[in-house]
């Protein structure tokens, strides 16, 4: 398909598209569209809707940073429409470049119809649905240029603190610093802590991991969607000595397969008679990333959304991070060497 854009203000909200093979030629032409643009109100909410997008060619990534800070001036509330991980996980990383806290991307149109209807910033929204209520200032104004020295100190600190505490250095330390703040990174991990706690109690530890992982999946993380399934797989091969029947270096491999593919490929990887209690699960996580939280009904709903929540908050720095090197991101099994050695000649790789 011919890459194409178009500008669409003949409704309500306004619907900006692009079709096709994009590459920051093409997206240089839409903010060069968007900056000669005089909108019929004074900042419409608008919907981007990439939903026509095949491909990513090269320099779209950074043109999309431009793009963004062209178009936030000129519109309200503002979503980003987009139906494959791949393509939601490049506008996270657009919007958290450009520091922009009013956009959010979405799956469907329901979705971004809903986003549109609301008031506060995606940060905040991601924080009261972690069960956060007093939301870091840095949040609602976006990342700061700059750490200052008593920041990298900190960051630093935290880095060796997670080291002790759950064996392994966090990559995005820096970028979670800049993000929220010394003083946020605090109600960050009140945050996170709380939802996996939710998840493991209702679930145990190997499930909460996979629920954790397809969190992340959502938004085409790979630091996350690795490192979590990593630490079910080293898990699960410690409890029976088997492998799980997901390696976790394949899942991102699926994240340029529309939404229901990539749900269908990992409910297919888990119809044995051991897993099949997973599935049920697993359809009821996306259908609340797609439907929204406001379908959850059941404590186990609850604990999903808040895993939800608290991993678009997680995502909202490690989608920064391109790195091999992932640990298992659980405790027990980042300080399972041994395990991990094992495993990974069990998978046919030897140590990583």
């Amino acid at each position: 398909m011919k890459p194409s854009f178009q500008i669409d203000d003949t409704t309500q909200p306004v619907r900006v598209l692009l079709t096709g093979e994009i590459d920051g030629a093409v997206v240089d032409g839409l903010t060069a569209a968007i900056a000669r643009w005089t909108p019929a109100s004074d900042r419409p909410p608008t919907i981007v809707d990439l939903s026509g997008v095949t491909a990513v060619g090269a320099g779209a990534r950074d043109a999309l940073v431009q793009f963004s800070r062209a178009l936030v001036p000129k519109v309200g509330r503002h979503a980003y429409l987009a139906t494959t991980p791949q393509l939601r996980g490049l506008v996270l990383w657009v919007l958290h470049v450009a520091r922009d806290v009013e956009g959010r991307t979405v799956g469907n149109d329901g979705q971004a119809q809903k986003w549109l209807a609301g008031d506060a910033g995606r940060l905040e929204s991601h924080f009261r649905l972690a069960g956060i209520d007093e939301i870091p200032a840095r949040a609602r104004e976006g990342k700061k240029e700059e750490l200052s020295l008593g920041e990298r100190v900190g960051a630093t600190a935290i880095l060796w603190i997670s080291r002790i505490t759950f064996g392994y250095f966090p990559a995005f330390t820096r970028e979670l610093v800049h993000t929220y703040g010394l003083q946020g990174v605090k109600q960050w991990g009140e945050a996170v802590e709380g939802a996996v706690g939710a998840l493991t109690e209702r679930f145990g530890d190997e499930t909460a991991q996979l629920l954790i992982a397809l969190a992340a999946v959502w938004n085409a993380c790979s630091y996350c969607t690795i490192g979590h399934l990593y630490a079910l797989n080293v898990l699960y091969f410690r409890r029976t000595g088997r492998l799980f029947p997901i390696d976790e270096r394949e899942v991102p491999r699926w994240y340029t397969v529309s939404d229901e593919a990539l749900i269908e490929r990992i409910v297919e990887r888990l119809q044995t008679d051991e897993f099949e209690h997973l599935i049920p699960l697993v359809r009821r996580q996306f259908e609340i990333r797609t439907a929204g939280p406001e379908i959850a009904e059941s404590d186990d709903d609850r604990a999903i959304v808040r895993a939800n929540a608290a991993w678009d908050l997680v995502n909202e720095c490690t989608i920064m991070i391109d790195t091999d090197d992932i640990p298992p991101l659980h405790p027990g099994a980042a300080r399972a060497r041994g395990v991990q050695k094992a495993y990974g000649v069990k998978r046919g790789r030897g140590r990583r």
